[in-house]
């Protein structure tokens, strides 16, 4: 059996120390396929480590563009802390990339799409070189006027956006070539295409009221174990003020046994440390699943919902509701772990088991914190969306 389908490809433009991000641009790519499997369109990633062979007789920029041409539909640039290396033409490769699909946005602003991403420096893979980040802010500032500029929090947040992204200017694209003589048109055979999706992998495929499921399960798991930790760092902090009590309780003088007594009292503060880390350790992983299965199945739904407008009005304001109601809970969490890290800072390191249970605690916060400050990032972008 053979089909016909619209091929778009994506050339994604970027310095080295965006690497992950590109690869999120790939992984995005291909969700958006398995999702549109049935739906008349692929879209094929390009980019020179996988596009561009080995050619000697001129100098690398001008090969690499003449072998990636200029025919790609979409632009996808990509930026942090590093410019890139000068090529006779611009100061970078990113640069002259962009400046040749800029040129051709505005001879034929329908025929293809550019984008653009500015990630924060501050969450750099790579020690930043000053000039090179100067180059970067430049650059930004000069393309501020030319657009909308997409910004990246983190890797989850980027995924969701460049998903939505993606799928409109595909859209756009789609909706100009049904207007216009179309030579995207390939003939496929359904079942010999290497990369095409898998029959099973379709069947698998969830719609929309699975995908809605699977969002308010995800968001669920992720609030019942929140109260868990709540009540994990009351439950601590209650018996750290009684021990605390306890202690001020005991004669301030140097005797053995009021010194025993003392270190009694923090031995159990220290296994109550412990145990509250290894209650973090144990249940930051489950949020994480979890969030990561909502966060995923909301991309879905982003992808279905710009492509079929299977989301009607009713579903998309519940699910606006479902995300601002997680947002909030995590916000106010958010603090409430804040204000405990506070505390837990406050402890006198009184014993070396003491000290090692209190750096324990502090740490497994810290990464409770940082699992709080990626969801809220993830939350916010989804908000703007729906």
């Amino acid at each position: 059996m053979v089909k016909t389908v619209q091929e778009f490809s994506v050339f994604i433009s970027c310095p080295s120390d965006v690497a992950d991000e590109r690869d999120v641009v790939i992984e995005a790519i291909e969700q958006i396929n398995n999702l549109r499997a049935r739906g008349g369109i692929r879209i094929r990633p390009v980019f020179w480590e996988n596009d561009v062979s080995t050619e000697l007789g001129d100098r690398p920029q001008a090969i690499v563009n003449r072998q990636i041409g200029n025919e790609y539909d979409v632009y996808l640039g990509i930026m942090c802390a590093k410019f890139g290396t000068a090529t006779g033409e611009a100061a970078s490769g990113t640069e002259e990339e962009f400046r040749l699909a800029f040129m051709r946005k505005q001879e034929a602003p329908n025929e293809i799409e550019v984008l653009f991403y500015f990630k924060d420096a501050r969450h750099s893979r790579d020690e930043i070189d000053p000039d090179q980040f100067a180059a970067v802010t430049a650059f930004k500032k000069e393309l501020l006027p030319a657009g909308v500029l997409g910004k990246i929090e983190n890797l989850g947040q980027f995924r969701t956006r460049v998903l939505k992204d993606l799928t409109e200017a595909i859209h756009r694209l789609s909706s100009q070539s049904q207007t216009a003589p179309n030579e995207r048109e390939a003939t496929l055979s359904e079942h010999s295409a290497a990369d095409e999706t898998s029959e099973s992998e379709v069947e698998d495929e969830l719609g929309v009221f699975e995908l809605n499921e699977a969002v308010e399960d995800g968001f669920g798991e992720v609030s019942d174990l929140t109260s868990e930790l709540v009540t994990a760092m009351d439950r601590l902090g209650t018996r750290i003020r009684s021990q605390t009590s306890e202690i001020e309780t005991i004669p301030q003088n140097s005797s053995r046994e009021n010194r025993r007594a003392i270190e009694r009292s923090l031995d159990r503060i220290s296994r109550e440390l412990s145990s509250y880390a290894e209650t973090i350790d144990g249940t930051v992983p489950n949020m994480e699943i979890a969030m990561q299965s909502a966060m995923e199945a909301m991309q879905s739904l982003v992808v279905i919902s710009n492509e079929d407008q299977l989301v009607n009005e009713g579903e998309s304001e519940d699910l606006a509701i479902t995300i601002s109601e997680m947002h909030e809970t995590l916000t106010s969490v958010r603090a409430q772990i804040a204000d405990f890290y506070s505390s837990l800072n406050a402890i006198p390191r009184l014993t070396r088991q003491l000290r090692q249970s209190k750096r324990r605690a502090s740490l497994a916060t810290v990464r409770l914190m940082e699992f709080f400050d990626n969801s809220l990032t993830q939350t916010e972008e989804l908000r703007s969306i729906f």
